[in-house]
């Protein structure tokens, strides 16, 4: 068992005042959005059939989901002697996981038609709204997520980790019957209105004159937003209680397990605060958007590999006389116990510094390299090979 003592119930409290801060922007940006005019009534109207289309498809995937989370509970807790602990993280953890995709998809669903309506007006205007209701996503999901594992483990955790394996497992199947239900939903509702409208009727895409276009609509919302927000919501959980185990393995030989597990916690929430910052500078200039959106990602980069080097040498005093990389591939992959390492000193900041950056040059690549197989000219140019 770890003890956690006064000055890490101190940085609990800082983790779970970031988090309802990104939960409390989230909330103010999604009041902005609901502010702004829905157009005329033939646009209204259509919104609206969009947005019960997409909540009635989520109420009909909720109640099948019940029958399941409420049946895996009950087998998690007879199975696993730990008095329930992991079925009750298991149901907190779907509960979570369909809340952040649900709170998405109802802002995307009413912001559609208002970022249409500012659009004839201002692309300006337009992007700030679009930008805002895919950032009321991003926001609720970590907000959500870090709330929830913090929460879990000072509840539940008792010291260890691995005690709240069943939250980040709910929000796993959550993920699962979002993702999946959600894109066979949006891939048979694509294929039956192109079918109907480009090859029987030769319409065009998405042709206002063809019912089935609404269909599509809604699957996009379904499987683009609901489903995505759950997958999100599970990779970023998993991914943070798989970094609270391998922050205990790594650092309870040296007496610093609890620091171990509340590291990544505090890198998470440096991630918020500085995404937070970096919308700040999305600022659209022409007709860039592109080139608005890169900036509040770099500032927002830059801010992270600052703040995670202080937060590293600071918290942890600099005194980890080991590499991570070597702790984690002997103790973890080759089950090797951390005292049978020959370890080296090692400045851990600069290391984890770098490995910020890599990670945020990865990421930019990845987007970088998903628009130019969308043919984005902006970057490329009229020669690129999607035109």
């Amino acid at each position: 068992m770890i003890d956690i003592t006064y000055s890490n119930n101190t940085m609990f409290t800082i983790i779970i005042a970031v988090s309802l801060l990104a939960i409390i922007f989230a909330t103010i940006k999604t009041i902005r959005i609901l502010k702004q005019p829905t157009g005329n009534k033939e646009m209204t109207e259509i919104s609206n059939i969009i947005h019960k289309g997409a909540m009635t498809f989520l109420k009909k995937e909720y109640k099948i989901l019940l029958i399941f989370i409420i049946i895996t509970a009950l087998f998690l807790a007879w199975v696993i002697p730990d008095k329930g602990l992991t079925a009750i993280n298991f149901i907190f953890g779907a509960i979570f996981s369909v809340t952040a995709g649900n709170i998405g998809m109802r802002v995307a669903t009413r912001s559609n038609v208002r970022t249409t309506q500012a659009a004839r007006n201002s692309l300006e205007k337009a992007l700030y709204i679009a930008f805002s209701s895919g950032l009321v996503m991003g926001m609720a999901t970590v907000g959500i997520g870090l709330l929830g594992v913090t929460a879990m483990y000072l509840i539940f955790g008792n010291g260890n980790p691995e005690l709240i394996y069943g939250f980040g497992l709910g929000a796993s199947s959550v993920a699962f019957f979002a993702r999946v239900g959600g894109g066979i939903y949006t891939k048979s509702a694509d294929v039956g209105a192109d079918m109907v409208g480009k090859v029987e009727k030769t319409m065009p895409e998405d042709d206002p004159r063809n019912p089935a276009v609404v269909a599509d609509l809604v699957g996009d919302n379904v499987g683009d937003v609901a489903g995505m927000g759950a997958d999100l919501f599970e990779s970023y959980v998993d991914s943070l209680i798989a970094a609270m185990v391998v922050g205990l393995a790594t650092f309870s030989a040296m007496g610093l397990g609890a620091k171990g597990l509340i590291y990544p916690l505090l890198i998470a929430g440096t991630g918020i605060i500085s995404s937070i910052i970096g919308t700040f500078f999305i600022k659209l200039k022409g007709k860039k958007i592109y080139k608005a959106i890169d900036k509040g990602t770099y500032v927002s980069g830059i801010l992270m590999i600052i703040f995670s080097y202080f937060i590293t040498k600071y918290y942890l005093n600099d005194s980890i006389e080991t590499i991570g990389s070597q702790i984690m591939i002997g103790s973890v992959i080759l089950d090797i116990e951390p005292h049978q390492l020959e370890v080296k000193q090692g400045n851990f900041s600069y290391w984890n510094t770098l490995a910020t950056f890599a990670g945020i040059d990865l990421s930019d690549e990845a987007r970088i390299s998903n628009e130019f197989q969308e043919g984005d000219t902006e970057y490329f140019g009229d020669d690129c090979p999607t035109q």
